[in-house]
């Protein structure tokens, strides 16, 4: 019914029917597009043919999803090297902690 406005040809309503007819597929289309299910170009081929700005839009979409998804797997990774880091640090302390007593064991027997 939102397509009814759309001053576009009958192959240009095809193209979006399937992917943009309901809600769910639409959500479906944009998962399917920011995690390589579909490829966003075809997707993206008949919105510019609707108008430039819907095209640009479902770019721009795709671009940040990408972006975001790729903050998240780099900050699980930095997240991970933080805490190898803690653990190396705590290792260290107690490595230290041990010569420490061992250097006064030594020198109280002299």
């Amino acid at each position: 019914e939102y397509l009814g406005w759309v001053e576009a040809d009958s192959n240009v309503v095809a193209a979006l029917e399937p992917r943009f007819g309901d809600l769910a597929c639409a959500m479906l289309t944009l998962f399917q597009s920011t995690t390589g299910g579909v490829s966003w170009e075809e997707v993206v081929a008949p919105l510019f043919r609707v108008h430039t700005f819907y095209g640009l839009f479902f770019v721009f979409f795709v671009a940040v999803m990408m972006l975001a998804m790729f903050n998240i797997v780099a900050g699980i990774f930095v997240n991970d090297a933080i805490e190898m880091a803690q653990m190396d640090r705590d290792v260290a302390m107690q490595a230290q902690a041990i010569r420490d007593k061992a250097m006064i064991a030594e020198l109280c027997w002299l």
